[in-house]
């Protein structure tokens, strides 16, 4: 098996953590057929999120914000932080793999010990207090700068 031919890991916001292929199909499985952007959650690894998890009432992930540390809502797929050179999305490293593993676990416990008490402990994002969006300006030489990366 390749590197590429390695699964990705699929968390839920209840907890729940699944191997799944990485593929596009894979990916938007996982994601529960969102649309999907990428955020970096740490030097090695990634996540690919629902593009509108915080517009559309997505439940927080808490495994995964714990991972990133930063709010992130919905489904989430764990992955390298940087692709290959031919653009293509690689595996997360073992250690990153048992890090989200053992986050998701810890939390999908706690989410089932409060369900067996009547609690719900989910979170849902505020659309309203979402801040808007930052335009920063760029010329031409910028923008070029900035998609390669310099």
């Amino acid at each position: 098996m390749t590197r590429l031919d390695s699964p990705l890991l699929a968390v839920s916001p209840n907890g729940e953590a699944r191997l799944i292929p990485n593929s596009y199909e894979g990916i938007k499985a996982g994601l529960e057929e969102a649309c999907f952007d990428f955020v970096l959650a740490s030097p090695t690894a990634g996540f690919f999120i629902d593009d509108e998890g915080m517009l559309n009432g997505s439940t927080l992930n808490v495994a995964a914000s714990m991972f990133a540390s930063r709010p992130l809502y919905g489904p989430v797929v764990l992955c390298a932080a940087q692709t290959d050179d031919d653009g293509e999305t690689l595996p997360p490293t073992d250690s990153d793999v048992r890090f989200m593993a053992a986050l998701a676990a810890w939390w999908q416990a706690v989410v089932l010990n409060a369900a067996e008490v009547g609690q719900d402990v989910s979170v849902r994002a505020n659309p309203d207090t979402i801040p808007p969006p930052t335009i920063v300006p760029m010329n031409e030489d910028e923008f070029e700068a900035w998609l390669q990366g310099r």
